[in-house]
């Protein structure tokens, strides 16, 4: 387990950068240890920020388990310190540690599901039913 600690590299994003974009695959995990991120979406080239979220908290866990890509946009609403683990080192030590990859995944997708997707595409849904009540929208 140690070999977890020795691959963590540093991740320092400024205030108002957006980390991860929309489709973006995923290339490493990251661990917040400092600051705040906005979590959000687009619509017709606009940004819509939605759920926000700080310290203890980590991007990418979800993606890197199933190897998606990323569905929202993610954006320093502070300055944001993060550590970070690589794809290839995250695959080689999970493949070594097996109970222990079962255990942080389930509590990836359960975080992911009803933190992030629910409430986002909730909230997708709603911006994206204004646009159908505009009369100037076709």
């Amino acid at each position: 387990m140690t070999a977890i600690f020795r691959s963590l590299e540093d991740r320092i994003y400024p205030k108002n950068k957006v980390v991860i974009n929309e489709l973006q695959s995923c290339e490493e995990v990251l661990f917040v240890h400092e600051g705040t991120y906005d979590i959000g979406f687009e619509v017709n080239r606009q940004k819509y920020y939605k759920l926000n979220f700080g310290k203890s908290t980590v991007i990418g866990g979800h993606q890197i388990c199933f190897r998606q890509r990323y569905l929202f946009i993610y954006k320093s609403s502070s300055n944001l310190k993060c550590y970070s683990i690589r794809l290839k080192v995250w695959n080689e030590i999970m493949q070594k540690y097996p109970v222990f990859y079962m255990s942080i995944r389930s509590k990836f997708v359960q975080h992911f599901v009803t933190n992030i997707f629910r409430p986002m595409m909730k909230q997708k849904k709603m911006v994206i039913d204004l646009f159908d009540l505009r009369k100037d929208f076709t």
